[in-house]
């Protein structure tokens, strides 16, 4: 069983087309590239991923998971080569191996989502990172303030 400290942990195993295959140990760099998948979604004007963001919690129901998936996929179509490079380098595969259907079929995705949303390292990343949203949304004038100065 995997250690759930991200300390502790090797990374994550997960299927995919019948191949197990392990999200590697995030780091830093990793933060940089995940903070800036966020940033593009939150920039392409994404109010609602901005809430549930906001309202993620690492002990989240598998409801809000889902609201967070489906919200997140959604927005893929603006952020498409930063996700497939960000796959490709936890999965520790190239981007050849990524186009090709026979070793990452469609179902890829949402099982790399999914092994991704239990990585130690990812939930660590994802607490770090709302904490960062919420304070970065504070300091965002409202149409409220505008109008009072």
């Amino acid at each position: 069983m995997e250690e759930k400290d991200p300390i502790l942990s090797t990374g994550t195993t997960i299927t995919m087309g019948g191949v197990e295959r392990k999200i590697r140990r995030l780091g830093i760099r990793d933060l940089m590239k995940l903070s800036t998948l966020v940033s593009d979604l939150l920039s392409g004007g994404s109010y609602q991923l901005q809430e549930k963001i906001l309202s993620y919690t690492p002990a989240a129901d598998k409801n809000q998971l889902d609201a967070i998936g489906t919200i997140i996929i959604l927005g893929f179509p603006l952020i498409e080569n930063n996700i497939m490079d960000v796959m490709g380098s936890f999965l520790e595969v190239t981007q050849e191996d990524l186009n090709d259907p026979s070793k990452f079929p469609m179902d890829a995705l949402p099982v790399f989502l999914e092994g991704l949303w239990k990585h130690p390292d990812f939930l660590s990343f994802f607490g770090q990172m709302k904490q960062m949203v919420s304070n970065l949304l504070k300091m965002v004038p409202t149409n409220n303030q505008e109008a009072q100065e």
